[in-house]
């Protein structure tokens, strides 16, 4: 049975980010001024981040700010403060770089909607929140750990098309007691359509929780490395380093995702150099046509069996294995060194394993692995 659900990479996080396995780091450092467009005067209270990261700051009284302790590599800074347009832009950090950026932010005029919202805090609201807290933070065990703190600026859109649409009225607060982050995310597009196809964009940013023993600290750290382990960013790094039996992974060319191939294994294994080529000393280029099959060789969680057999998988045990599918639509998609993509996130798709994984597992951009 063909599987008949996807889950397309459209979050900001895996586009132009930072670097993730052990290296050596040429540190950099970012600052700069914030000003009003209009009058000219600087504006305190702004955040400067760089999304997906832990590393950000606010801007002082006199719109000033700094963000320290950058390893080199692509980013997006996005600056935001409440009464302003946002403004995103991708930078590239080499060779040791302090770089300074002033910006202008423009005052936000606001214009009402015409939209359908679910406002009420009624039963719908509340119907619609669980499949919201499913959808977006997923069912894995870490997803039992999160939990959402402003649930008052979800709203629910009426939409034809859609089983769900949310646009929030801000960034919504989540704790990650599993992994051991405060995350803001502020969704710029949520739709889980009736096809089951469900996509997801926004900007992200992470705080350090702080442990309260000694014994919550150790979990985090074995949770974050476990969690790191057979993802999709640990897939693209070994990829790019040609490491992919080293790192448990397998890989086989398929016609389509199809969770019968689970059954089977007797397909065409291509070599890494048939897949991806090297444009430039920090980017590769994957390419193939149909569907690529990755299997990573560790147990799958009791979660994912729920869902592989509602997605039409039939095998009623948790296997030995996990197995995910990548289909790229315009054939081709660069990513960097680092596990990170460069692309449009139209340029690829996810099934399977990867796809299953969602808000509640993920890891800071700069998240660096220890092992």
């Amino acid at each position: 049975m063909r599987t008949n659900s996807y889950f397309r990479i459209v979050i900001s996080i895996l586009l132009f980010s930072s670097f993730i396995f052990p290296q050596k780091h040429e540190i950099h450092s970012i600052s700069g001024k914030i000003l009003d467009k209009v009058s000219k005067k600087p504006i305190p209270y702004v955040n400067v981040f760089l999304d997906a990261t832990t590393l950000g700051a606010s801007t002082n009284n006199d719109g000033v700010y700094s963000i320290e302790n950058i390893p080199k590599g692509s980013y997006k800074i996005i600056i935001s403060a409440i009464g302003y347009e946002s403004i995103n832009e991708y930078i590239f950090l080499k060779d040791g770089l302090v770089i300074n950026r002033d910006y202008d932010l423009t005052p936000t005029v606001y214009k009402l909607q015409e939209v359908s919202v679910v406002a009420e805090k009624d039963d719908k609201w509340a119907s619609n929140f669980s499949l919201f807290k499913r959808e977006f933070l997923g069912t894995s065990e870490f997803a039992n750990d999160c939990k959402i703190i402003n649930p008052e600026v979800i709203n629910f859109i009426n939409d034809k098309d859609a089983k769900l649409k949310v646009i929030p009225s801000s960034p919504i607060e989540l704790n990650n007691y599993a992994l051991g982050y405060k995350v803001y995310f502020e969704i710029k597009d949520f739709v889980l359509y009736k096809n089951r196809e469900f996509n997801y964009l926004g900007n992200i940013r992470f705080v350090e929780l702080e442990p309260i023993s000694e014994e919550q600290k150790q979990k985090w750290i074995k949770n974050r490395r476990n969690n790191f382990k057979g993802s999709f960013k640990h897939f693209l790094i070994a990829l790019s380093e040609n490491k992919l039996e080293q790192n448990s992974f397998l890989i086989y060319s398929v016609f389509e995702p199809n969770w019968d191939n689970l059954r089977r294994r007797n397909f065409l294994s291509p070599k890494v150099s048939e897949i991806t080529k090297n444009i430039s000393r920090m980017e590769n280029e994957m390419e193939f046509f149909n569907s690529l099959m990755v299997v990573y060789d560790d147990w799958e969680e009791k979660g994912f069996q729920k869902y592989r057999n509602l997605m039409g998988s039939n095998i009623y045990k948790t296997l030995r294995f996990q197995t995910s599918w990548i289909t790229l639509p315009f054939s081709s998609a660069t990513f960097d060194i680092n596990g990170n993509l460069v692309d449009d996130y139209s340029k690829i798709k996810l099934f399977g394993y990867w796809a299953w994984l969602r808000v509640a597992n993920l890891l800071p951009n700069n998240y660096i692995n220890s092992e």
